[in-house]
């Protein structure tokens, strides 16, 4: 596959910048979990707008789930049926 001169040195540049600004928004990210650390992926991209840190909100989601980031969903369900007859219930 033939590229040209200009377009690997800006493919370089470009990835070099992406990694920098991923670390910075990751850091971002890492510092607003430490006072809520169940805040999700949307409320974070506004915070981050409000912070001129400026990244879409799918590739904030990917970014987030590059770095192990995102927040598990809980159940939307309860447990109400005890059926193990030696166990003891919850």
């Amino acid at each position: 596959m033939k590229i040209s001169r200009q377009t690997y040195y800006k493919r370089q540049d470009t990835s070099e910048e992406r990694k920098k600004t991923d670390a910075i928004i990751v850091g971002a990210v890492k510092d607003e979990r430490i006072f809520q650390p169940r805040l999700g992926g949307r409320k974070l991209y506004f915070i981050l707008k409000q912070k001129q840190l400026v990244i879409g909100r799918d590739r904030l989601f990917s970014l987030l789930k590059e770095h192990r980031l995102l927040v598990p969903t809980k159940r939307a369900y309860h447990r109400t049926t005890h059926s193990h007859p030696i166990k003891e219930p919850f």
